[in-house]
């Protein structure tokens, strides 16, 4: 893990060190195990890392390649490491880095499409007096950048470095007002001089101006009929699948996964148990449950926390650690992430799912431990529900309902390549992603481990699916992983909340949050009543004072999807407006 920050100066001028070093950092929950800068004439780089796995300090950042003057900058954790240390003749021990710095020296431009993993990185290639940058097919290491034609172009994996190196930096409103209406882009920020780099792209920046291809494509994924029978195809996941979660195991300290008792979670943690096991080797494994509630949610279909389910999982596995966590209601998650809100793109906004997200961090410090797994891209990889023509004409007729009732509109003809991608989810990511720096743990989603998402790309609809019922549907892991998984929560019809209990924090600090957005900057306030109806949002307040029972969907939308997005606006404007 890589906390880096790049100054390509265009103009001739020196690129001055000194610059750099006043983009501070400074995270409480842990020291750098390298630190440095490099600079020279035009480029000035800076590293502070946390090293993850055993090969990275074999690769301290930035890494010059001696004989030929190339230098890397990277955030990175491949899941090809086997395959590209056979392609380069590398020693298994190269650090990641080095692996994609040699790979650029053998393949050029063309090294990305031999990378596979998390990964956003920056070489300076003084053959050609180009800066070349590139980010992962998902974009689940982001790159931001300034460019300004003939003065300079600013590089870095979170926001805070441009707020110190450029003189100003200004709010688009634009983006702020299409955030309030769940409109995310690829590659636009909330600040007109801020972009980022979209999933599966590449850059080429020189002094004569700023070059952005796509070197990968879904549609270039499409195969031929891999199998024939549902057995193959199972065959085949479980080999695809236990290959994704191994290569998610390189690690420095202890091991943690999130685990809800649904499929991908579970798989998740079960084949990482089972890996670890054959190693003598413990996994800890986190479960948030809200408070007070249990059973049935108001939602129908859903239950408001699968613990029992987990437990069968966890006794499946001795070597399961497992932690169940219940919120501490009297903290303020806003007031938590002050000392982010510089680092970040734009406003968060899944702010109930925060305190359980953050305290998952904080459980893997806790077990000294720097690496994290999720199973959260899963419904579009391994338990994709199956989909039909009638199925997507009705999504279509919910879309057109959901944009007369809500304002919001989101039709998808190819859903499932949509879902497997993460293009409608890597905003989201990117917003976030200054929490995994701020903690020093890695988070890592073997299920969309790029040939595990690509094998599930080319599984026909059949394979996933039956028929319209729960347990006719997600069969690609239903059945193909029965054997890792507990009957339970292979045949649980069910699906899980997640921070179910965000009411109680709603209860405990709607007031103060009231005064909060009264209180704003009158800059703050003049964009954040663009982006938001101020006397509706004064009146959420007023209906609910106070939530004696967990909110029905309704409720929901009024206060958690809206509401509170609103005061993760605010919060993020005034930080902004504060320090303009």
């Amino acid at each position: 893990m890589n906390r880096m920050i790049c100054y390509l100066s265009l103009n001739g001028s020196v690129a001055g060190g000194e610059r750099l070093k006043s983009c501070q950092f400074q995270t409480p929950h842990w020291q750098p195990d390298h630190e440095a800068m490099y600079i020279q004439s035009m480029i000035a780089m800076s590293a502070m890392q946390r090293f993850i796995t055993p090969e990275c300090e074999t690769g301290l950042m930035p890494f010059q390649h001696q004989s030929s003057g190339f230098v890397i900058n990277a955030d990175v954790y491949l899941t090809n490491r086997e395959r590209l240390c056979e392609l380069l003749e590398c020693d298994l021990k190269t650090a990641d880095a080095v692996l994609i710095l040699r790979a650029y020296l053998k393949w050029g431009e063309r090294c990305t499409r031999y990378l596979s993993g998390v990964f956003g990185f920056m070489i300076w290639d003084p053959r050609h007096q180009h800066l070349f940058v590139a980010v992962d097919q998902f974009a689940q290491a982001p790159l931001f950048y300034a460019y300004q034609p003939d003065k300079f172009c600013i590089l870095a994996n979170e926001c805070s470095p441009f707020h110190t190196l450029m003189p100003q930096l200004n709010l688009k409103v634009s983006r702020l007002i299409a955030f309030a209406k769940d409109e995310h882009s690829a590659t636009e920020t909330a600040y007109h001089e801020i972009q980022k780099l979209p999933a599966g792209h590449q850059l080429i920046i020189t002094t004569k101006g700023l070059i952005q291809t796509c070197y990968w494509r879904w549609k270039d994924q499409r195969q031929t009929r891999l199998h024939q029978t549902r057995e193959e195809y199972y065959d085949a996941l479980q080999h695809h699948f236990k290959h994704a979660v191994d290569a998610c195991l390189r690690r420095q300290g202890a091991l943690t996964t999130q685990i809800s008792g649904g499929l991908d979670s579970s798989a998740v943690t079960a084949q990482a148990a089972s890996l670890l096991g054959k190693q003598h080797q413990s996994l800890y494994a986190f479960t948030s449950i809200p408070h007070g509630l249990a059973g049935e949610s108001y939602r129908s279909g859903w239950y408001y926390h699968e613990l029992d389910r987990i437990q069968k999982l966890v006794a499946q596995f001795p070597n399961i650690q497992h932690v169940v966590y219940k919120a501490t209601l009297s903290t303020d998650i806003f007031e938590k992430l002050k000392p982010l809100q510089r680092c970040f793109d734009q406003p968060l906004r899944n702010i109930n799912n925060l305190d359980w997200t953050l305290a998952t961090y904080e459980q893997a410090l806790a077990n000294q431990g720097r690496l994290l797994l999720i199973g959260a891209g899963g419904n579009g990889t391994i338990s994709w529900a199956g989909s039909s023509p009638s199925e997507t004409i009705i999504a279509l007729g919910a879309a057109i309902k959901a944009k007369i009732l809500f304002r919001s509109y989101r039709w998808t003809p190819r859903l499932h390549e949509t879902m497997l991608s993460g293009r409608t989810t890597a905003p989201l990511r990117a917003s976030v992603y200054p929490i995994q720096l701020w903690y020093g743990v890695r988070r890592l989603d073997p299920t969309q481990e790029l040939d595990l998402a690509i094998f599930c790309y080319n599984v026909p609809q059949w394979v996933y699916r039956r028929g319209k019922l729960p347990l006719q549907r997600r069969l690609l892991t239903r059945e193909g992983l029965r054997k890792l998984l507990p009957e339970a929560i292979t045949q649980n019809p069910y699906r899980g909340e997640q921070g179910a209990d965000w009411y109680l924090h709603y209860n405990l600090h709607c007031d103060k949050w009231r005064y909060q957005l009264l209180t704003l900057t009158d800059m703050a306030q003049g964009i954040l009543w663009q982006c938001y109806d101020r006397q509706k949002i004064m009146k959420l307040f007023d209906v609910y004072p106070y939530l004696e029972h967990p909110p029905d969907r309704n409720i929901t939308h009024d206060l958690c999807h809206y509401l509170l997005r609103c005061v993760s606006l605010g919060s993020f404007l005034n930080e902004h407006t504060n320090n303009a």
